[in-house]
């Protein structure tokens, strides 16, 4: 009865050769699963040096929506092109199935300069990269 135990070496041999592929090819794997960092957001308004908000209640950022692993996002607006805690006006979180979000025209100031950024957090409260851009407002 030797054979057993060399097929139950041979069965835990396998199983070690083979099952790290196969967790992988799941999406279980440390770069698939769910720690995974999602990708940073893509803005697509405002991305330009200027906003007109001219005759407009308000401003309304928009990004490209993403599926699958983000959680939410997080978007910081900023007054200047210095992202730090005393130029902060607004910080907001914003559902996954979300893409814009409208800040009142009255928060701005002809001329000034203004930064946002946005980050994706997947369910694991896992962080991209930051998405951001600086614009001139300019209503008349």
């Amino acid at each position: 009865m030797k054979i057993k135990p060399l097929i139950l070496c041979g069965l835990i041999l396998a199983l070690c050769l083979f099952l790290p592929s196969f967790v992988n090819a799941r999406g279980f794997g440390a770069d698939m699963g769910p720690l995974r960092e999602p990708p940073p957001p893509v803005l697509m308004y405002p991305i330009y040096e200027t906003a007109d908000i001219t005759g407009k209640d308000s401003l309304e950022f928009k990004w490209m929506p993403e599926c699958g692993v983000i959680g939410h996002y997080e978007l910081k607006l900023y007054k200047g092109y210095d992202r730090i805690a005393d130029n902060l006006m607004i910080k907001q979180t914003l559902a996954s199935n979300e893409s814009s979000f409208k800040v009142a025209g009255n928060q701005f100031n002809n001329g000034e300069i203004y930064t946002w950024t946005l980050i994706s957090i997947s369910y694991s409260g896992v962080k991209s990269d930051k998405s951001f851009n600086s614009f001139r407002i300019i209503k008349n």
